[in-house]
């Protein structure tokens, strides 16, 4: 079966010593596919109830460096008088003598019913191709802008405020995005989205590549949709492993297009429901 074609190997980053870079030739027309903002879409969410799930994550130059633990924490929130969905990734660092073990959080809230952006507080610009320096930084959509603050590690903030016509889609939000969404093998369209670090509003180009098998880091395997994202810099490329059924979000390879190098790969451990009865 093609499903058995691929076989992703968890913790298996290698690098050659003559690296070429990444392909996207699968994405060359992609100015032609369909465009689509919040509200354009419909999403078969009513399943997704309250988890956590955790990875096993390398991040190759960023904060987290190499073995550490990521958990993402999804939770059904209201927000200013409407349903969201609450996303937080926790960074576990390593303890050496660089990293104290401290957290190190991601948050999102998103639009419940069209995934539209609403807040994001995030931590330093991490290992890719346009990162910031700086501690953290919060973003908060509003009706015809989005506003952002930077703190520096200087101490120093920085508040821009970026025009925008349309409601946004949030990169990091994907993962527990695609999984609600109408996969079909082959499917191609751009999202129009926000990208924190440079504060600019820009066309992510989808790819669904078809069914797949991953395998966790305990060696058990899943069979998940693979999805190829490339954001507007076409600097980067990811590719995200998504399920219909929990955990959702099986994890992500984050890659320079530039000699492939892997900056940012998640493996999956484990799952559970955060739910509170009654």
């Amino acid at each position: 079966m093609k499903i058995f074609q691929h076989l992703i190997l968890a913790s298996s980053i290698t690098f050659s010593a003559f690296a070429q870079d990444l392909s996207i030739a699968h994405f060359e027309d992609d100015e032609n596919w369909p465009l689509y903002v919040p509200g354009d879409l419909k999403f078969d969410n009513e399943r997704l109830t309250d988890l956590r799930v955790e990875y096993q994550a390398n991040e190759m130059g960023g904060p987290g460096g190499p073995g550490f633990r990521l958990y993402m924490d999804v939770m059904d929130v209201v927000f200013k008088g409407r349903p969201a969905d609450w996303i937080q990734w926790t960074f576990s660092e390593r303890e050496d003598e660089e990293n104290t073990g401290a957290p190190n959080l991601d948050l999102l809230i998103m639009d419940r019913e069209t995934y539209k952006l609403l807040f994001r507080l995030m931590p330093n610009g991490g290992p890719g191709p346009d990162k910031w320096a700086g501690p953290y930084g919060n973003v908060q959509a509003m009706p015809g802008k989005i506003r952002q603050l930077k703190v520096k590690n200087d101490g120093s903030a920085s508040m821009d405020s970026l025009a925008v016509n349309t409601p946004v889609f949030e990169f990091a939000s994907l993962g527990f995005q695609f999984p609600f969404m109408d996969l079909e093998e082959g499917k191609s369209f751009r999202l129009k989205g926000y990208h924190f670090p440079t504060n600019t509003v820009g066309n992510m180009s989808v790819k669904v590549i078809g069914k797949t098998l991953i395998r966790d880091v305990k060696g058990n395997t899943y069979e998940a949709w693979q999805v190829d994202v490339l954001p507007a810099s076409r600097k980067s490329m990811v590719t995200y492993y998504v399920s219909k059924e929990a955990p959702y979000f099986y994890g992500w390879n984050y890659r320079l297009v530039e000699n492939s190098k892997v900056l940012f790969k998640m493996d999956y451990v484990g799952w559970q429901s955060t739910k509170i009865k009654g």
